[in-house]
């Protein structure tokens, strides 16, 4: 029977070599069942083993089988990719040139984000650390799918990262209402600064920021900058 490992995955449009080394490396990625499933195609599989046999002995479908499969292999790719724009391997030689951040940056896999954002922000082309370094909250929330609580969430793992600190006068010295700031804290918005560089337009798309509470925003504000 032919050998499931190596494999080929496709991963938008860019077909990517996966070995079980591969799988051994990134193993801390994946689950104890996708794990588990590879080691049924790598040694069970080639041993005699069918995958109905598996399936009965483990209580489970073809097609969740499949599955397992399929996301853990994708994984996998991704963080193979990844790392090796960040400069970690040298497996893929073509993205040595083009991406590869000035100073040692971890994968975006390697910042303790939870998978599906960091998923999402591989998506979008962002594959380690130093892209996301010179972003703004509002440039990391435009991207698809992540909105302003998990743009703040990145932008903490980040500064943490570069032992970047965010310095700035406190919000509360505005005197806004509890809700206000409530809804201004969710949104990863948390000194003056931060509210001086928003438009009107900015602020009004917050989550449940509603009218009243951008008027009062950019009444204090106006107040406290005549004040300075």
């Amino acid at each position: 029977m032919k050998e499931f490992f190596p494999t080929i995955v496709n991963l938008n449009g860019l077909a990517i070599l996966i070995d079980w080394h591969h799988v051994e490396r990134y193993r801390e990625f994946i689950t104890e069942q996708q794990f588990d499933s590879f080691n049924f195609y790598k040694n069970d599989r080639a041993n005699g083993k069918s995958v109905n046999d598996y399936c009965k002995e483990n209580g489970i479908s073809r097609q969740r089988l499949h599955q397992r499969k399929s996301k853990a292999l994708r994984k996998v790719a991704m963080l193979t990719v990844s790392d090796a724009v960040a400069g970690f391997n040298n497996e893929f030689p073509l993205f040595q040139d083009e991406g590869k951040p000035e100073s040692e940056s971890p994968s975006i896999f390697k910042l303790g984000l939870p998978f599906w954002m960091s998923v999402i922000l591989f998506r979008a082309g962002i594959l380690h650390a130093e892209q996301l370094r010179g972003k703004g909250l509002f440039d990391i929330a435009a991207i698809n799918r992540i909105g302003p609580a998990s743009a703040n969430i990145i932008m903490k793992k980040v500064n943490e990262i570069f032992g970047d600190e965010q310095s700035g006068t406190p919000i509360s010295i505005l005197g806004l209402k509890p809700r206000t700031s409530n809804c201004l804290f969710r949104a990863g918005i948390t000194t003056v600064e931060q509210l001086k560089v928003m438009s009107k337009e900015q602020i009004e798309s917050l989550w449940q920021i509603g009218p009243c509470a951008v008027a009062e925003i950019l009444d204090r504000l106006a107040t406290y900058t005549d004040t300075e």
